[in-house]
């Protein structure tokens, strides 16, 4: 199964709970594709790590996530910070913290991840 997921992420759909409880096959399909956290157990789409493989693969999945992570602002800067385009995925409550709006412009260009996207003074 490990080496399915690792080439069609989204066959996790069709695995058992057990699997779609195991750790490392569960970050395999989400590495190759994120929305395969829909297929995770509620346990892994609570896990930080798996959810943050999943949204570096494809923001988008964020809205697989539990609902615990998706409400975590320490979660949420550390996530918006790796992954800008996150942002246009988060609650509007998440989007309205000035810490988080402020990431998209310090945060590294997702082109060139050595410069910050302030202008310069």
């Amino acid at each position: 199964m490990l080496t399915a997921v690792e080439k069609y992420g989204t066959s996790l759909k069709d695995a058992s709970e057990s699997l779609r409880d195991d750790y490392d096959l569960v970050l395999a399909a989400v590495k190759n594709h994120g929305c395969s956290l829909q297929y995770a157990s509620d346990s892994l789409q609570n896990n930080p790590a798996i959810v943050m493989a999943a949204i570096e693969n494809h923001p988008a999945c964020f809205k697989f996530a539990s609902d615990s992570i998706q409400n975590d602002r320490e979660f949420v800067v550390s996530a918006v910070g790796n992954t800008p385009r996150l942002f246009r995925y988060l609650s509007l409550d998440m989007q309205d913290d000035p810490e988080i709006s402020c990431l998209l412009y310090t945060s590294p260009s997702p082109r060139d991840k050595r410069q910050s996207r302030m202008p310069s003074s």
